[in-house]
């Protein structure tokens, strides 16, 4: 250790899953959330509305019903998609509309892919 404890204790000796166990510890679970709001910025304060500003009126966020997935391989089982579309999600991050070219605002259509 770099200083002596209070006691004087300099090392400290670990048994081997003792040694390993305490980084494990640290590693936190699948899908768990890292960061935590409190107060006014958790999710179901009442005086969140006051301090989180909402978004803009007309810029819809969720999936809307032109939005499609580009089908590979042939798939279309009748069971229901588990992944969001790829324009979905560059709406979701980056707040802007793919689908919709930015010049004239008609809708864009796929012409080709590249694998």
């Amino acid at each position: 250790m770099k200083k002596p404890w209070r006691d004087g204790t300099t090392a400290l000796v670990f048994e081997r899953l003792d040694l390993i166990g305490r980084p494990c510890a640290m590693v936190p679970p699948p899908w768990f959330h890292l960061t935590r709001f409190h107060g006014v910025l958790a999710s179901a304060a009442a005086l969140r509305a006051q301090v989180v500003q909402s978004p803009p009126p007309g810029s819809e966020l969720g999936p809307g019903p032109q939005d499609e997935q580009l089908e590979l391989f042939g798939g279309g089982g009748a069971r229901a998609p588990t992944r969001k579309p790829w324009a979905w999600l560059l709406r979701h991050v980056f707040a802007e509309d793919v689908t919709v070219c930015p010049k004239c605002g008609e809708r864009l259509r796929w012409l080709e892919v590249h694998g």
